[in-house]
């Protein structure tokens, strides 16, 4: 690649770049222990990626351009080329001790699922080699860890051969061959899925949702066949609803259990009181339910509301469903923790003032009473707001089709909604900015931090004026915030119209068609900090009617838990 580069051979530069591409797909499985290999630091997105790709997202964009820019790509592979090199030393001499392999087996398979969307490829052929040449390597792998398991003793036995290569088992009279068979259906299974995408002709795969699925399977069979062993690998996180054939199958469409301490009952009634109790406002004529309707998806639906003074809200208010997965609140991200957007919502919304509450509640003895009985203190402003943060976190929605599809219900998504979802998660790059399994900008495994994204939202559809809202600038300062604001959640679209923190979209069918035509450049506007993944794509109609009935119907539905 750098002599073909030196040349500005582009036929060269490019195939070399395709091979190193698909060469480091091929080693997927011990990605994660190439601790040392990268110099690079990790992209924005992808903060727990080791190495990070060995720079291949800059060095594809400047190869696969038309024409290509060899500048930029000189500049790329000065720092990619010592890193792969390092790769290779390491994966050559690497000492697979059994825990590290397990631990590296069960990421790789996950990491494959969030390949599938291709959001780390700007091309068909770059998708192809993420998908296709990466899934061949986890069959591989699972193939002669199943040999490996098979002929080797069970629990306290020592490392598997360095590098997997030794042909030399032996299989003892304990062995349980529960695990290695089952590794090898899956691995069976993963890879019939893979045969019938190398047939399709380019990468807008079809099935996506069901090679998520097989592939998670993959995953926990991993895990099954190292725990035998006694090497002890967690899932990626813990699934809020386990699927029953496989309860520790977890992938990028698994939805996860509420982070931290079950909420406690009696703070989560007191706090729901709380929530519709009119005395926390100025003038007692509004609550936080006042806003966030129940049948608008706790979102305030198509009227926006009114501020305690008489003005109406400067922003769209966003629904509240699955806050306690999020790591940032208000369009804008100002607010950390649920009682902090409460504390803000409150005094800014409603023209609380949290003395004057804390004085009016304290004079209705039977409140105040049993705030002391769950508090064990007096009441303050500080335990009226972690009550209230209690019952938010309550508000999980995780029982929608698609939900229901990905723990184990078959029949619970359309074959046109499954068709929605490959082009949700493939060509139409929905899923670069709303992430799975949320669909909003906080991504798994940990969910610890939240996407802000300038897209360039109009006044209006198809006028050539960015809204003037300056968003997540106005609270950094920072050139590169302005007009940020937080990727919300897809879930319960058609509850929460209309889009955007502007809701100058009024329906799902001008939010596709603004994305798809190149967000605010397909508008002719200049924004350098354009998000780079709001460009443009194509969609026949066919991927457009799907993709819309994937968003309505199949994140769609009544918001219960």
């Amino acid at each position: 690649m750098e002599q073909a580069v030196a040349r500005r051979d582009v036929a060269g530069a490019r195939r070399a770049y395709l091979d190193a591409r698909s060469a480091f797909r091929r080693l997927l499985p011990f990605a994660s222990l190439l601790k040392y290999s990268s110099s690079l630091e990790s992209e924005a997105d992808e903060p727990d990626e080791t190495p990070a790709d060995l720079g291949f997202r800059p060095l594809g964009k400047a190869l696969l351009s038309e024409p290509p820019d060899f500048v930029a790509a000189g500049k790329a592979l000065k720092r990619s080329a010592p890193a792969a090199r390092l790769a290779v030393s390491e994966a050559t001499v690497m000492s697979l001790r059994e825990d590290m392999l397990a631990l590296s087996s069960s990421r790789a398979v996950f990491r494959w699922g969030q390949l599938l969307d291709g959001s780390r490829a700007e091309t068909s052929a770059e998708a192809r080699i993420d998908v296709l040449d990466a899934g061949e390597a986890l069959v591989r792998h699972a193939r002669r860890i199943s040999e490996l398991s098979a002929g080797l003793p069970g629990k306290g036995a020592g490392s598997v051969p360095d590098g997997g290569t030794s042909s030399k088992t032996r299989k003892p009279s304990n062995a349980k061959p529960a695990g290695p068979a089952e590794l090898v259906r899956a691995a069976r299974a993963f890879d019939a899925w893979l045969g019938q995408r190398r047939k399709e002709p380019d990468a807008n795969f079809q099935h996506k949702l069901e090679g998520l699925s097989l592939s998670a399977e993959l995953g926990a069979a991993f895990r099954e066949v190292f725990s035998e062993r006694g090497a002890k690998v967690p899932a990626p996180f813990a699934a809020l609803h386990p699927p029953r054939e496989h309860p520790d199958a977890v992938s990028v469409a698994t939805f996860p259990r509420l982070p931290g301490r079950r909420p406690h009952p009696l703070r989560v009634a007191l706090g729901k009181r709380l929530f519709f109790d009119k005395r926390l406002s100025n003038h007692g004529d509004r609550s936080c339910a006042s806003c966030h309707l129940e049948r608008f998806a706790l979102s305030s639906g198509p009227k926006r509301p009114a501020k305690f003074d008489g003005t109406r809200l400067s922003r769209d208010v966003p629904g509240l469903w699955n806050t306690a997965y999020e790591a940032m609140f208000f369009w804008d991200g100002r607010a950390s923790t649920l009682s902090r957007q409460i504390q803000i919502a409150v005094e800014s919304d409603m023209g609380g003032d949290w003395t004057e509450i804390v004085d009016r509640l304290k004079g209705d003895p039977n409140f105040a009473r049993e705030m002391f009985e769950v508090f064990g203190s007096n009441m303050t402003a500080g335990s009226l707001r972690a009550a209230m943060a209690e019952y938010e976190r309550t508000l999980v929605s995780a029982s929608t089709p698609f939900d229901r599809y990905v723990r184990g219900e078959r029949d619970a998504l359309t074959t046109e909604q499954l068709r929605g979802f490959d082009v949700f998660y493939g060509v139409a790059r929905c899923s670069r900015c709303h992430k799975l399994p949320l669909t909003s900008g906080t991504a798994p495994p940990r969910f610890v931090t939240s996407e802000l994204s300038v897209v360039g939202v109009p006044v209006a559809p198809k006028q050539k004026r960015v809204d003037p809202d300056p968003g997540r600038g106005a609270i950094t300062k920072r050139p590169e915030h302005a007009h940020a604001f937080k990727v919300p959640t897809l879930r319960h679209l058609t509850a929460t119209a209309p889009y955007f923190h502007n809701g100058a979209f009024r329906s799902l069918e001008e939010v596709v068609d603004f994305y798809a035509a190149g967000s605010a450049a397909g508008l002719e506007l200049e924004l350098p900090q354009l998000d780079p993944d709001a460009g443009a794509f194509s969609l026949t109609s066919d991927e457009r009617r799907t993709l819309l009935a994937f968003l309505r119907d199949g994140l769609g539905g009544p918001p219960t838990p």
